[in-house]
């Protein structure tokens, strides 16, 4: 019967925590990817970013006054554009910034299960 010891089983759960965190970062990478091509930047806007350009019809806080002026139709316009480009300005920063993190973290995890999973086959493979 082969025997368990302390370093064994620290090696056996720091090689399968490895190979979890290496498929959660990979998959993080992944869906980062697939999410950016698939949905659009007008879709991104609209689905779930709605909000920031429904703030443009909103009056301005006139302090001068301490009341809410209505804004033009031409402020409303520059407002909804500087809003989109804001907006999608903002996703390219998170994809980036996901992509970047989930492919840090799946190597980091990669790197930590092939220094260790050896090590684990090999203390296994001895004779008690």
């Amino acid at each position: 019967m082969k025997e368990f010891t302390l370093l064994k089983i620290y090696l056996a759960i720091v090689s399968v925590v490895a190979v979890i965190g290496t498929f959660v970062g990979y998959g993080n990478l992944a869906y980062s990817y697939l999410k950016a091509q698939i949905i659009t930047d007008q879709e991104y806007i609209t689905g779930g970013n709605f909000y920031d350009i429904s703030q443009c019809e909103n009056g301005v806080y006139a302090p001068e006054k301490n009341t809410t002026v209505p804004r033009s139709a031409a402020d409303i316009a520059t407002c909804k554009t500087d809003t989109e480009k804001r907006l999608i300005d903002k996703r390219h920063y998170d994809y980036k910034d996901s992509m970047i993190s989930g492919g840090v973290w799946g190597t980091v995890f990669l790197i930590l299960f092939f220094t260790h999973f050896p090590m684990f086959i090999r203390r296994y493979k001895e004779k008690a």
